[in-house]
């Protein structure tokens, strides 16, 4: 957009005016730490004084040509760089490093189906699925996880090398934030493009899912893979880009189909209206794309027709429609009190925790609380500082380009998209972080183009103080930050407690609210694809087990029985024997 140098600085002087005005709308929670004030104080006599500015500009200039010189070079060692940090976090948390969330279970059970080339297993007897009952699980129809097989995808090459399971979303996060350099680097310059990474490695979220078994590291990868082909394609238009595309895009549909339709329809808005005119290209460059995209879709078709008998419904959808009071996705009127027959006590207790999530759901509300509740949850989860707020609105000055305009669409259709969604949890946030930092980076490129004459002086500042402040957010100079989530710690202890079990073992667990979170239930088989090929099985105790011990007694005879109880601060054994399957089953034993 043309605009005379006056205009300019005075739209660029409102637009700070503008952030600052929404930052004081924000909890005020920012205190700058020493390495922020020195980095600030640095920085401006950088900026200010000449026998200092010139050295650091001729510095930061030869390392751009450097990096702009070896674009694959340093894009591969940003990588290795990014998963020796994240190697570094994995052994700080060395302690830690175990599945804690529903997710983490079932994307494990279906990553070990998948790789002896199944979407599913049979189901048990009806008399004895529900035994095998848990979160995110469908036992009814078939045994199989509910969520889209993408991320157990990306999970195949380590599961199968039999690699811990942090391999996969450490890979896949150290990955996306190479890719991530490459594409800042294309759209700004490699300056920037390293202070990106800084910010992106130094939001806790960001860690936290590149160390857990989550479906966000992939998708990221996927997404960064999908807007980076897609740069290289605008210059060439070649198949072999278009197919790039398609591939990552379908390969970020079976992740996270929600997120990948935002970034995936901005993308094709733009491929259309850059091809306005030119059927024939536009013809070409569909067909390869949606050919590279088949494959993964054609696997998520086979997944529907196999767990649910309907091409067009996912697992997803019929988990929740057997589990929820009603979808999770849209703003319908439900009793939130009306639960689903034949729950389990561990699923009515979840729902206790949620349900009333519905009636607060509406649009209206999600509307009247989006600024400054739910603004203020995406600032703390994408940007290392609340101070960054004050540059957003100054994106807008330099958005004229339809690479930028793709991203800033691609955020907006996420947060209307989310809106519709009944939970709303920091981690879903990740895949827009690199737009909300590529946000900051606009409004660095937007001062300088204002005052182009200081260019040299603003470069310098910005680029100190913005690497300060994300160098303050990692976890090594802040004793706030977030490690790995505190949640399910229960999980430890039962793994340490079951540990010792002879092989051939059925593990019992009663669910008792009193002493047991919801969130670390832990009925999970995910050791192996079919739960009786587990050494030790888990199962839920339902009180009157004999049906249990029947089937066992008549498929694995030899299984051990044991019940588990711990109360919370029950340092008592808590694992006790039951008795042999077969002895259990002709009622010799007391169990």
């Amino acid at each position: 957009m043309n605009m005379t140098r006056g205009k300019r600085q005075s739209l660029t002087i409102l637009l700070l005016l503008l952030g600052f005005k929404l930052w004081l709308m924000l909890p005020l929670d920012y205190m700058p730490t020493w390495i922020v004030r020195d980095a600030f104080v640095a920085g401006l006599c950088i900026a200010s004084m000449n026998f200092l500015n010139r050295p650091a500009s001729f510095v930061m200039a030869r390392f751009c040509r450097k990096l702009q010189a070896h674009p694959a070079w340093s894009t591969v060692g940003v990588g290795i760089l990014a998963c020796g940090y994240l190697l570094l976090q994995v052994w700080h948390y060395r302690g830690e490093m175990f599945l804690r969330l529903h997710d983490e279970h079932s994307y494990m059970i279906q990553a070990r189906m998948l790789l002896r080339g199944r979407l599913w297993m049979r189901t048990y007897p009806p008399q004895i699925s529900p035994f095998f009952d848990s979160f995110h699980v469908i036992v009814d129809r078939v045994y199989a996880s509910i969520y889209f097989p993408g991320t157990a995808l990306a999970m195949l090459p380590a599961v199968g090398l039999g690699l811990p399971y942090w391999v996969t979303p450490l890979v896949c996060g150290a990955a996306a934030t190479a890719f991530f350099y490459r594409i800042v680097a294309d759209l700004f310059d490699p300056l920037k493009a390293i202070i990106a990474v800084l910010m992106l490695l130094s939001l806790d979220n960001f860690r936290e899912m590149s160390l857990m078994l989550m479906s966000e590291t992939p998708f990221l990868l996927a997404e960064m893979i999908l807007i980076w082909a897609w740069l290289r394609w605008r210059q060439s238009r070649t198949v072999h880009w278009a197919m790039l595309m398609g591939a990552s895009a379908g390969w970020a549909a079976i992740i996270r189909p929600l997120d990948a339709f935002c970034f995936s329809t901005a993308i094709i808005v733009a491929i259309l209206f850059e091809l306005r005119g030119q059927r024939p290209i536009r013809l070409k460059t569909a067909a390869f794309a949606g050919l590279a995209a088949l494959p993964f879709l054609a696997l998520q078709i086979t997944q529907n027709i196999g767990v649910t008998g309907k091409w067009n419904e996912s697992p997803m959808q019929y988990y929740v429609a057997e589990n929820y009071p009603a979808p999770i996705l849209g703003f319908g009127k439900v009793d939130a009190n009306k639960y689903p027959p034949g729950l389990s006590k561990a699923k009515k207790a979840y729902l206790d925790l949620y349900a009333g999530l519905y009636s607060e759901h509406t649009l209206t509300k999600e509307l009247a609380n989006w600024f400054p509740s739910q603004f203020e949850q995406l600032r703390s989860v994408t940007l290392p500082c609340s101070l960054l707020v004050v540059l957003l609105p100054l994106a807008l000055a330099t958005m004229w380009d339809v690479r930028r305009v793709v991203l800033i669409g691609a955020l907006v259709l996420f947060v209307f998209v989310y809106l519709a969604y009944i939970f709303s949890y920091d981690h879903y946030l990740v895949p827009i972080m690199p737009v909300v930092i590529c946000l900051v980076l606009m409004a660095w490129e937007a001062l300088e183009s204002a005052w182009p004459t200081w260019r040299h002086r603003i470069r310098p500042f910005l680029a100190i103080v913005l690497a300060a402040i994300a160098l303050e957010a990692m976890p090594e100079f802040n004793h706030n930050s977030q490690g790995i989530l505190k949640v399910c710690e229960q999980a430890k202890q039962i793994g340490q407690d079951l540990s010792v079990l002879p092989v051939g073992s059925v593990v019992l667990f009663p669910f008792n609210t009193a002493y047991v979170d919801v969130h670390s239930f832990p009925v999970y088989n995910d050791d192996v694809a079919w739960p009786d090929d587990a050494a030790v099985v888990r199962a839920s105790d339902l009180g009157d087990n004999r049906k249990l011990y029947a089937y066992y007694a008549a498929m694995q005879p030899q299984r051990r029985f044991y019940l588990y109880s711990r109360a919370n601060g029950d340092n008592k054994n808590p694992v006790k024997f039951l008795g042999m399957a077969k002895e259990l089953a002709a009622g010799q034993s007391g169990g």
